[in-house]
């Protein structure tokens, strides 16, 4: 792996710590997993591809948010 594919794994964990914190109980644990496994998912894709990446990203990290 590389170092910067380790640093943005790091920082979207923290992302759902951070997330998971705020909301306590059991849904931190589950803010976590979603953190991490869209970056996960998002290594996988290709590059043209990004942009509709981000999308989902930012549509999970609000819907995230709101329930």
């Amino acid at each position: 792996m590389h170092l910067s594919v380790i640093v943005k794994l790091l920082l979207s964990l923290l992302l759902g710590m951070v997330i998971g914190l705020e909301r306590m109980g059991t849904q931190s644990l589950f803010s976590i997993n979603r953190a991490f496994s869209i970056e996960l998912i998002d290594f996988k894709i290709s590059k043209r591809n990004r942009k509709l990446v981000r999308f989902i990203k930012n549509f999970l990290f609000f819907n995230n948010l709101i329930f």
